[in-house]
This record gives structure tokens, C-alpha cells and sequence, in this order.
């Protein structure tokens, strides 16, 4: 698979395993980035490719079914395993095409204007089976190595400080794709960060006359039992936690 960047590639990063294009008039180029197509998976670019150009090979391998029926319409129709179909057609010169305008559209949601957040099983769908065979051993190394920083992780996998490992830095790269970054160091890793400082006029606010409505109630989290009030007119939130439940003990705090 190879594409230019200019439209339907997103996520342009060095590749790990760079080749050789060679042209019809002879000449080469090396290709040392991939990137990703919405709608298919990762495929190699570079500025100089002049079509983007699509593997028979690798469609049939990547989806859940490619057919053509001569009899029913002049078209392959690739099967995506959501069940969605991507319908190559025959330009008027007859080479067949597929414009992935259209998948970039279903990606985004820009069909129906709608945010749409992309769920673990759209994303999957972009790999082939073997490569999700390798995202899941990436994951499972990953947490085994005790959940190290990216600029440490990377080493282990490129100097060979880790024995008999199958795992390559791209393994891990398509796990990062598709499940994000991993909880555990986002929970583990992630500092408090010093909230702004709201300066309030009281003096000001002392002179205005506002018929104030106070809501107040309970809430319990996680086993906790807190007092909430609500100024109605001002919105100003207030939350004291409880450590008895007992009325009495409650209206004198």
C-alpha cells in the first residue's frame, strides 16, 4: 500500500521497516514513513508517489471478504467485519478505484455532523489478525515490565535487553492506536496540577441584593457521605463530607 500525504492520511510517523520503490522509468525512492488510512489501517507514504495505490493481496487478507460478481455489477465489494461494504468501481477507463473520502467521512462523522468517539472495535478492525496477535503480546510485555515510560520501553525493544522477545516497537506503537494509553500509568503517573486562584470581589458582591435560594442535600460516593449546597441565583457549590449520619450531629456542623 503506498499513498501521498496530502488528504487521507493521518498519524505520519517513521516507519520501522523502510523499502525500496522502484518506478517504471527505473528510478527509487526510499520510503521511510507510514501512516494511517481511516477506513483500511497503516500503509506506507511519501511525498514523491504519484497514485495511492491499493493490494489486492492485502484486502483480501485485512477484511472479512472480497467478492466480484460480473453477473450482478461490475464492481469488488470488500466486506469490512462491521458488516460495512467498500465498493471498488471501474472508472470510464477502467481501472477500478475506491475514493476514501468516504470512509474518512464514516470515521469523523461528518456525515451526520455528529461527534462521534471511535470505540476499541472500530479501531481494531484497521489490523489484520496477526497484528492483533502482536498488539496483544505488546500489551501483555508492557505490564509485565512494570508499566515503564515510553523512552524506557523503547530501548528494551530496540537493543535487545529483553531475550527471546517477539515484540517490536510497532507492536507496541498499534496498541498505543487502539486502547490509548494504558490506565494504569495514566492513574499511576498523573499528578496533581495546582488549580487557578478565583479572586472575588466581596465588597462588590457584599452591595448587590440578591434573593438567595439554598438547596441542600446528600450524596454518597464510593462509601462516602457528603453535604451539598446549591445557591440558587449565585450557583455557588459547596461540599462538606460527613462523618456521621446522625441528625442531630448534622445540622451543628
Amino acid at each position: 500500500m503506498f499513498f501521498n500525504y496530502k488528504s487521507i492520511l493521518v498519524n505520519i510517523q517513521r516507519t520501522e521497516n523502510p523499502i525500496q520503490l522502484k518506478g517504471i522509468e527505473g528510478n527509487t525512492i526510499e520510503v521511510e514513513e507510514e501512516a494511517d488510512l481511516l477506513g483500511y489501517g497503516t500503509v506506507y507514504c511519501h511525498p514523491k508517489v504519484t497514485a495511492n495505490v491499493m493490494s489486492f493481496f492485502n484486502m483480501a487478507r485485512r477484511f472479512k471478504s472480497v467478492v466480484y460478481n460480473s453477473q450482478d455489477q461490475d464492481a469488488f465489494l470488500v466486506t469490512r467485519n462491521d458488516g460495512s461494504i467498500i465498493k471498488v468501481a471501474p472508472l470510464p477507463e477502467g481501472l477500478y478505484y475506491y475514493d476514501f473520502k468516504n470512509s474518512i467521512e464514516r470515521q469523523q462523522g461528518k456525515i451526520q455532523k455528529t461527534l462521534v468517539v471511535n470505540s476499541v472495535e472500530e479501531l481494531r478492525r484497521n489490523y489484520t489478525g496477526r497484528e492483533l496477535q502482536k498488539v496483544k503480546a505488546a500489551r501483555r510485555l508492557y505490564m509485565m515490565m512494570g508499566r515503564p515510560s515510553k523512552d524506557d520501553f523503547q530501548p528494551m525493544l530496540r537493543k535487545g535487553k529483553l531475550l527471546n522477545n517477539p515484540v517490536t516497537m510497532m507492536d507496541y506503537n498499534y496498541t498505543e492506536r487502539i486502547y490509548g494509553k494504558d490506565l494504569g500509568v495514566v492513574k499511576g503517573k498523573t499528578i496533581q496540577t495546582r488549580p487557578l486562584h478565583v479572586s472575588v470581589d466581596t465588597e462588590s458582591a457584599a452591595k448587590e441584593k440578591l434573593n438567595i435560594v439554598l438547596s441542600v442535600d446528600i450524596m454518597h460516593f464510593i462509601g462516602l457521605t457528603f453535604l451539598v449546597t446549591v445557591s440558587q441565583n449565585i450557583r455557588f457549590i459547596t461540599a462538606m463530607i460527613l462523618s456521621d449520619r446522625k441528625k442531630k450531629k448534622r445540622w451543628n456542623k
